[in-house]
């Protein structure tokens, strides 16, 4: 039976700085998104060329592409390359998942302040279990989610709630108008 690999500490914070150096170069590089190299190329292609800029070995920029990809930095887009995401920009395998939480969202089927039910949306859509949470990414930086590692039933990303104006402020605001 073969396993994943166990890393030492050293090994963990090698990784770490590692991916640190290729999405900082990243996004030095192409701070609006778009593709790694001008012409769709393989994603290997990518890898040595992430590996001559950094001077990482190919299998450390390979591991921190994995890292990044399912964070939701990066999308591996078959036949075309190596895929920067930026803004509201999601993952290609998203799409589908963004969507239907945005509905959710628009029809009212979830409340602010409640947590999502990201395991319930994974088993829904049948990939790994960090795939809800990366499709969250987009709507997070929308502003219709929020991630919160202390949320009132535990860590996880939540339903922004709706800003509610201070009393005191809709009392003044009334007097002076």
């Amino acid at each position: 039976m073969t396993g994943a690999r166990v890393l030492s500490p050293r090994g963990v914070r090698a990784r770490a700085a590692a991916t640190w150096q290729v999405r900082s170069y990243l996004a030095a590089r192409r701070p609006g998104g778009g593709f790694l190299l001008a012409v769709p190329s393989a994603i290997e292609d990518n890898i040595a060329h992430l590996a001559g800029r950094t001077g990482l070995a190919a299998d450390t920029v390979r591991s921190a592409v994995r890292i990044l990809e399912e964070r939701g930095d990066l999308a591996l887009v078959a036949g075309r390359g190596l895929m920067i995401l930026r803004g509201q920009i999601a993952h290609p395998d998203d799409e589908g998942m963004v969507a239907r939480i945005r509905e959710g969202l628009d029809r009212g089927d979830y409340v602010p302040g409640q947590p999502l039910a990201l395991a319930v949306i994974a088993l829904e859509y049948g990939g790994p279990s960090a795939r809800p949470r990366r499709a969250c990414r987009p709507l997070i930086r929308e502003g219709l989610l929020q991630s919160l590692p202390r949320g009132p039933l535990g860590p996880g990303i939540y339903v922004r709630r709706a800003e509610v104006p201070h009393p005191v402020q809709n009392e003044k605001a009334v007097q002076h108008g």
